[in-house]
């Protein structure tokens, strides 16, 4: 089942390793890129992933990072990922800070 995580980002460890099947970010610009960047193992998106391994073992997660460093995003990032997701995976988790 592959499950389509936009937030900012995981860090692929051992424990998630074999379950993190996409790593992409969505940049302003708004277009999926490939993304290896560093994500810190403590970030929103990482705990997330490993909730939903811990509760379905099999998951397959595609992480979409869009939200920066000040954990903001566009519109325009949101939409490009949420599109992303209806073409590509079965679930979307999507985590929306608020000012």
């Amino acid at each position: 089942m592959k499950i389509g995580l936009i937030d900012d980002g995981v860090c692929i460890d051992k424990e998630l390793k074999k379950n993190v099947t996409f790593t992409g970010k969505i940049p302003k610009a708004g277009n999926v890129v490939i993304d290896e960047g560093n994500v810190s193992p403590y970030s929103h998106g990482t705990i997330c992933a490993k909730i939903i391994v811990k509760q379905c073992t099999y998951a397959e997660i595609c992480s979409l990072k869009i939200l920066d460093d000040t954990l903001s995003a566009s519109v325009n990032q949101l939409s490009c990922a949420i599109t992303w997701c209806i073409e590509t995976v079965s679930y979307t988790h999507l985590t929306l800070p608020t000012t």
